[in-house]
């Protein structure tokens, strides 16, 4: 607790959101706009070049920086002074300040990401574990009720490098890169249960529950008007009606 202490009273230059002013003293100068001035923090990671050459493209989720905010570990939240990018394959944010640097936090110390884009989009990534005992990364919540939890994640296909010389011959490319963005969902049916990809098809979602609701379930799918392939939104209700 006195280590993420600590670490909210450093995050930001201007206060956290809902925290007092002269709360620290470390409210000025804290050391995440240190680090995006280019002095060592142990909260953050300072930003490097791995994907400009060795690399080409990129695994950010968007390319332009966009406003929101961090939740961490004690519920407290960033203010509006940081932009944010979202490494689709490392599962992290990148932060700078408006006009400054890039550095990388920790996600020790992160609790929820929200991201807004100028053009209305907007994402919330939270912390799942896909397997009890498998690493932790952040994946967009779809629904989370008391049995089930839907959770998507949208990632960069990293395509390694495939060059092959044949003679005068040559096919393949050089490098790895990262092309497209695949999309796909999981699901959890009991809590402490591990999450199985599953696709947003009706008989995926309806096959979930007891077969003695199965005519229950279907007039609430006529009803709602649902056809074989659902929306995030379509799922969510469904979900909701399943969770009963």
């Amino acid at each position: 607790m006195k280590n993420i202490l600590l670490f909210l009273s450093c995050l930001c230059a201007l206060p956290i959101a809902g925290a007092q002013q002269n709360a620290s003293p470390f409210a000025v100068g804290s050391e995440l706009s240190s680090a995006i001035s280019g002095n060592k923090s142990q909260f953050v990671r300072t930003f490097d070049d791995r994907f400009r050459d060795a690399t080409k493209g990129s695994p950010f989720l968007f390319d332009e920086w966009v406003p929101g905010t961090l939740t961490l570990s004690d519920l407290s939240r960033t203010n509006d002074s940081f932009l944010f990018k979202f490494d689709t394959d490392h599962s992290e944010v990148w932060a700078r300040k408006i006009g400054g640097d890039s550095v990388i936090p920790y996600t020790d110390y992160i609790r929820q990401i929200d991201l807004r884009h100028p053009d209305g989009r907007k994402w919330v990534f939270k912390k799942y574990s896909l397997e009890p005992a498998g690493p932790i990364r952040f994946y967009q919540p779809v629904y989370e009720g008391t049995k089930f939890t839907l959770v998507k994640e949208e990632r960069k296909i990293l395509v390694k490098a495939n060059f092959v010389e044949r003679g005068v011959y040559t096919t393949g490319l050089p490098y790895d890169r990262y092309e497209g963005l695949v999309t796909e969902y999981f699901i959890q049916t009991q809590k402490d249960q591990p999450f199985k990809k599953i696709s947003l098809k009706k008989n995926a979602l309806t096959d979930l529950a007891p077969a003695r609701h199965a005519e229950e379930v279907e007039a609430f799918c006529k009803k709602e008007k649902m056809h074989k392939t659902l929306t995030e939104q379509e799922a969510a209700k469904l979900l909701g009606f399943l969770d009963r």
